[in-house]
């Protein structure tokens, strides 16, 4: 149950309270200032006017420099959940079969080894008040600055496994009328010199005749065949 005395602070601070709209840049995945997350033990203090967060550490150092007062407090704790059934039976995995993720036949994201447990709470600063939430008696403005933090995408990329199926190879242009003579020479790589000059260097193949030649000269790289010509 949250007390008079709390609520009368947030009153007295939502003057500085905004909602998120699609431009803004939301953080709530780390501290500006530190490695903290939602997961760390005090979890993740965000500004309700600047949007940005930050650590129990640096909290109160922002609320000096921008004015704000109220921030919205998340803190994540994970708990391990009990061991599948395919798990303990030590039941085989099936193998991929095509080059694909998130379809069947293909890597799959396996499931969450973990259940999280989110607690939220709005922070009232220098005072250190908390009320959990939900709270309809919190002021609308402020209900709803915490709504729009929660729907945004946020500052940060967020990494999602996307569905993903490699298409089927196509058929360059450039290949499909390619005419290729009969009994072109074996050459192992490590025998590939311009058939023009001799060079192991910036060599291009035929893919008709299997001629091997240099390229055209590169100033300050590559001269090319004697006297400026290429072999290719």
């Amino acid at each position: 149950m949250v007390s008079e005395t709390e609520l009368a602070a947030v009153r007295s601070a939502m003057l500085t309270v905004r909602v998120p709209n699609a431009s803004d840049k939301v953080f709530k995945t780390e501290c500006l200032f530190s490695f903290d997350t939602v997961e760390s033990p005090d979890g993740l203090y965000i500004n309700m006017r600047t949007f940005e967060c930050f650590g129990r550490d640096f909290v109160q150092l922002d609320s000096e420099r921008t004015g704000n007062k109220l921030y919205y407090h998340i803190k994540d704790v994970k708990i391990p959940k009990p061991q599948t059934e395919d798990t303990e039976t030590g039941e085989a995995k099936k193998e991929p079969t095509k080059l694909a993720i998130g379809v069947e036949g293909g890597f799959m994201g396996g499931e969450a080894a973990f259940e999280t447990i989110s607690s939220t709470s709005v922070v009232v600063l220098p005072e250190g008040y908390e009320i959990p939430l939900p709270c309809q008696e919190l002021p609308e403005i402020v209900i709803q600055c915490i709504t729009g933090i929660t729907a945004h995408s946020g500052g940060a990329i967020e990494d999602h496994l996307a569905a993903y199926e490699e298409e089927p190879p196509k058929p360059s242009k450039y290949a499909e009328n390619l005419i290729q003579v009969a009994n072109p020479p074996q050459i192992p790589p490590g025998n590939w010199r311009c058939a023009e000059c001799g060079t192991g260097q910036n060599l291009w193949l035929n893919l008709s005749d299997g001629f091997i030649g240099c390229g055209r000269k590169l100033y300050s790289v590559w001269d090319g065949c004697v006297g400026g010509q290429e072999g290719a």
